[in-house]
């Protein structure tokens, strides 16, 4: 997806994700300051990776496998 910190929300919260592991690589952006803007609220975890395709940035939401 897109690197919109609404599209992240929204998804993030129709996914119910209420903790969020952040990488970057690329891009010019905070971790610590982009989580508190999600405002997560669910139950579920995931791994955001934030980084650069062709010319534009984009957001991978992932799932750790164990």
């Amino acid at each position: 997806m897109p690197l919109d910190i609404r599209a992240i929300t929204q998804y993030c919260r129709d996914a119910g994700i209420g903790t969020l592991e952040i990488k970057k690589r690329g891009v010019d952006i905070d971790p610590a300051t982009f989580r508190t803007k999600l405002k997560l609220k669910g139950s579920a975890s995931a791994t955001l990776i934030l980084t650069r395709a062709g010319d534009g940035r984009v957001a991978i939401v992932a799932e750790r496998v164990r």
